[in-house]
């Protein structure tokens, strides 16, 4: 399985020994060694995450739901507290 660095600019498939694009000499000190397998992984993941929201209700909460429903539950009480503590 070969392995490679993907430029950031230009997408040019680079030798993981590199520090410079070959196409367009950009700066690949940062990015990190990849091969097929991985990306072929991350491109599935994203797709997954991509995914539109089932119109059954049945899909799982996310993270930013489950936070705005808190902070909703939460509001009064922190009137309350605020008004008591003054």
């Amino acid at each position: 399985m070969e392995k490679y660095k993907i430029c950031p600019s230009c997408k040019t498939l680079n030798e993981p020994t590199l520090l410079e694009c070959v196409n367009c000499e950009a700066d690949l000190t940062m990015v990190k060694i990849t091969d097929e397998e991985t990306e072929k992984m991350l491109a599935e993941n994203k797709t997954a995450q991509d995914a539109p929201p089932r119109k059954d209700g049945s899909g799982c909460v996310s993270a930013g739901q489950r936070t705005r429903q808190m902070r909703g539950n939460a509001a009064p009480a922190a009137r309350i507290f605020r008004t008591f503590s003054r």
